[in-house]
């Protein structure tokens, strides 16, 4: 029986399709939510009338606010001032 030759690396070609198989998964499992899916909205919908008037709807409403990029907003259009 012939020796066999074993390649010592995987062919660039090879390389890249694993490559872009480990990336297409890595972006599958990172994907956001469509927040535009009627049951995304439904569910959200649910959630915000869990706490609507409980103590931890001011907390989440104040963290929100803390977090908000808001640096950038033109304030005239938001409050319709102008």
């Amino acid at each position: 029986m012939p020796d066999q030759a074993v390649p010592d690396r995987v062919d660039e070609d090879e390389n890249r399709r694993l490559w872009r198989e480990m990336k297409a998964r890595l972006v599958e499992r990172l994907a956001l939510p469509d927040t535009s899916g009627a049951e995304f909205q439904a569910e959200a919908r649910r959630q915000a009338a869990l706490l609507r008037g409980a103590p931890e709807e001011a907390e989440a409403l104040d963290f929100i606010e803390a977090m908000m990029d808001t640096d950038d907003w033109d304030w005239d259009a938001v409050t319709g001032d102008e």
